[in-house]
């Protein structure tokens, strides 16, 4: 019973990813954007960005190095409690593979004065495609 407990649990959450991706390209569609695959290997924050500034995402380690050294210098009080001090979470963010999170585009927003969206939702019917501005620019955008 336990395995066909875990096998419809894995079917489900399939077929919500499936739903999901199926509604963000609509989505994005609308804005007459598309979606670009990356490689989800811990780097795919940096990659996207990488992407989107330099239509390729082989800048993605030097794009991890600006978000660290950005929070190094900004964003000491921004780490959470009990994960270590501020230095550690940073020095662990600074290893590639390693996933990023707020912290990190919120630092490549503010470095590279430019706007980040991110688009997620729609894994259901009763939950909406939502996307939120990450904006640290100081006027006209590049």
């Amino acid at each position: 019973m336990k395995e066909a407990d875990d096998f419809n649990a894995v079917l489900k959450e399939s077929i919500n990813v499936d739903f999901e991706v199926e509604q963000q390209s609509r989505y994005f569609t609308s804005f007459g954007v598309q979606r670009n695959p990356t490689i989800g290997d811990g780097n795919c924050l940096f990659r996207a960005i990488s992407v989107s500034l330099y239509s390729h995402q082989n800048n993605h380690l030097q794009l991890r190095n600006l978000a660290v050294d950005t929070l190094r210098g900004l964003f000491q009080n921004y780490f959470l409690e009990g994960r270590g001090t501020p230095e550690e979470q940073i020095n662990v963010l600074s290893q590639p593979n390693t996933y990023a999170g707020q912290e990190s585009i919120l630092a490549l927003s503010m470095a590279l004065n430019i706007n980040i969206l991110v688009t997620f939702g729609s894994d259901t019917l009763d939950n909406p495609v939502t996307t939120y501005e990450n904006t640290f620019s100081d006027g006209e955008q590049p």
